[in-house]
């Protein structure tokens, strides 16, 4: 009698941990999907566009700087100008700069004249003390292609209520396991960024096509205490005080994403996650703890299913309902967000990635945990 009791207790037990974790993904995809689907006002107030610095570090591009310049010079916009940070270049770059700022009135750049500890930092506070408009954005050299419509799409977005605005940016598409994977990751990153959101947490990991107010950056000193923090960027000002913030989903023109070309590797990759594992310590316990929500949500219902298997595998394939209909919802919600960032090519293998993620992310949090260790 006892053994029953305690088998109806545990049937019971697996039953809660599956329902509750099924609920929360129902709940955490229908807030997702309100935050997607909700219809933003876009600026009509073409006539006068907000002035825009676009914002360049660079460091011995003198083989790529004068081609994205060509196409940012040109932009099909009124009001804005392009200042280049050099971060203390020993090739050409100087002199090309020097010579496209006769050419363009718009296009001023500044400049570290020595290598010092932290340059890049420093960088980041040249060219933004250097820009003169209230709203910038930084644009990475690495960008393939600008369309020149790419500042007056953003200015659509400006609607006065927000002072960030994150845009979508990858690697272009080329050949190689490591391009792929890189690819994906980024895009899993975006998605995560925004699920968060819509829960008004942000997590953000790109420095590059994000407009926001430069006086943000002054305000909250996002650098102060952290000049030292490897891999951890501006970034900090969008997560940390990034409050009234909107993520662009190309929901009005795909002008606003870019792509980058750039030959990766696994070093290239190992550096997504351990950006991620840098940038999360600066959140506080609840934070942490919603963005692991998932996949302890997960195991709960992992959990529960074992042990209804275990007392009852008659059942088991009414258990797998749950699993099936989330893996469902997992799928529309990939393809919706596959379209919206142009990404549909790597949909498919994305529902593969997700699987090996987890294992790949424990492995790459114990390399960084030793890593730190040793460098302490």
């Amino acid at each position: 009698m006892e053994q029953i009791l305690h088998n109806r207790i545990l049937f019971i037990l697996g039953n809660i941990f599956l329902g509750a974790g099924f609920l929360y993904f129902v709940f955490i995809y229908i807030r997702v999907g309100f935050y997607i689907f909700h219809k933003k006002k876009v600026n009509q107030q073409i006539s006068s566009p907000h002035p825009i610095s676009v914002l360049m570090i660079v460091h011995n591009e003198e083989n790529r700087i004068e081609k994205i310049l060509s196409e940012l010079l040109v932009q099909d916009y009124s009001k804005y100008e392009v200042v280049v940070a050099d971060n203390f270049s020993e090739d050409r770059t100087c002199m090309i700069l020097s010579s496209l700022s006769e050419k363009y009135s718009n296009l001023h750049f500044t400049s570290i004249n020595q290598n010092i500890y932290f340059s890049d930092k420093q960088s980041v506070n040249l060219a933004l003390k250097a820009a003169k408009y209230e709203w910038v954005v930084f644009v990475s050299t690495d960008v393939v292609h600008i369309p020149i419509t790419f500042l007056k799409e953003i200015n659509k977005e400006i609607n006065g209520s927000s002072s960030f605005y994150i845009n979508y940016s990858n690697y272009l598409p080329k050949k190689g396991k490591y391009n792929r994977i890189c690819r994906m990751e980024r895009f899993f990153s975006f998605i995560n960024s925004v699920t968060y959101s819509a829960f008004n947490i942000s997590f953000f990991t790109q420095r590059n096509n994000v407009l926001f107010v430069k006086n943000k950056y002054f305000d909250t000193k996002p650098f102060r205490g952290k000049m030292n923090r490897y891999n951890a960027d501006i970034e900090l000002l969008y997560n940390c005080h990034g409050q009234g913030r909107q993520i662009l989903l190309n929901e009005y023109s795909g002008a606003t994403s870019i792509r980058e070309k750039e030959s990766l590797s696994k070093d290239d990759f190992y550096e997504l996650f351990r950006k991620k594992i840098i940038l999360r310590k600066e959140y506080g316990f609840f934070k942490k703890f919603f963005m692991r929500s998932g996949t302890i949500s997960f195991l709960l219902m992992l959990l529960g299913f074992t042990v209804i298997l275990f007392l009852r595998p008659d059942i088991w394939y009414y258990e797998l309902i749950p699993f099936v209909l989330l893996f469902i919802l997992y799928i529309v919600k990939l393809e919706i967000l596959g379209k919206r960032l142009n990404e549909i090519k790597i949909v498919l293998p994305s529902l593969v990635y997700i699987f090996v993620r987890p294992i790949v992310l424990i492995y790459y949090c114990f390399l960084s945990f030793f890593y730190y260790r040793h460098n302490r």
